[in-house]
């Protein structure tokens, strides 16, 4: 009796390890969605960007190797809320996304500025003070001001590219664009518009952007838990505020 105990324990223990192998094997081989968002984020820079690279390392504490796939914004999104891929970078919190996506602890925190055209008269105080103006902003990200769009009182244009919003503004198409402080002002240099745009000294919000993961995704709290204690390790060990401090460090080519 006793030796068929043993043998009904050790078969469900193989068979509880049978259904966590999945899991733990796709915390080794973790594919993420990456998108254009300069400086933080870019194919074009080196190490993929600050943020890129903070993840990347991160999962390195943990000896997990990732690789980044970079796709449209909404595109990545869809396909990692799928599960084609393990997850996508960088987003912040809303009830929707938590809907289908686990997050990770913060990778970094950002501020939302709003961007307009110099020589025009522009001020705000509240979110009232908005109504009526056309918002350039970007598909799939979430400005924190739902209720305000549902109600009408803000009203946000969303398009593809960042810098699409920047030439409309100085062609009159918007009277104002909501993005990045740093990301607006790369932008702004690239284009050569610094004579042409202004940034409100209040910021239209700031919040948290973190690695998120797809719930359909077999292993996904493991990847998320692996990426946390990665991180934790990096940011202890002063190495993440180094890079956060070094950001322009990472304008070069990828290696």
């Amino acid at each position: 009796m006793k030796l068929v105990r043993k043998m009904v324990v050790l078969v469900l223990g193989a068979l509880v390890l049978f259904a966590l192998a999945p899991a733990v094997a796709r915390a080794d081989n973790v594919i993420l969605a990456n998108g254009e968002w300069a400086p933080y984020m870019s194919e074009k820079r080196k190490h993929f960007g600050v943020v890129s690279h903070i993840i990347k390392r991160a999962f390195a504490e943990e000896e997990v190797a990732i690789d980044y796939m970079f796709l449209p914004w909404k595109r990545g999104y869809e396909m990692a809320k799928k599960g084609d891929l393990e997850g996508t970078i960088v987003w912040s919190y809303t009830n929707e996304r938590a809907k289908d996506f686990l997050y990770s602890d913060e990778v970094i925190f950002l501020e939302t500025a709003i961007f307009y055209n110099k020589g025009t008269e522009f001020d705000w105080s509240t979110f009232e003070d908005l109504q009526g103006k056309k918002i350039g902003g970007i598909i799939g990200f979430a400005y924190n001001i739902d209720n305000l769009e549902k109600s009408g009182v803000v009203t946000i244009d969303r398009i593809a590219e960042p810098e699409s919003n920047f030439k409309m503004l100085v062609n009159n198409r918007v009277d104002l664009v909501a993005e990045d402080l740093f990301v607006g002002r790369e932008i702004i240099a690239k284009l050569s518009l610094a004579d042409e745009i202004s940034i409100h000294e209040k910021p239209m919000n700031r919040k948290s952007f973190h690695l998120i993961v797809g719930k359909k995704v077999a292993g996904a709290k493991v990847i998320i838990t692996t990426f946390n204690q990665g991180l934790e390790k990096l940011k202890a060990s002063g190495q993440y505020q180094q890079m956060i401090n070094n950001v322009n460090d990472y304008r070069s080519d990828p290696d």
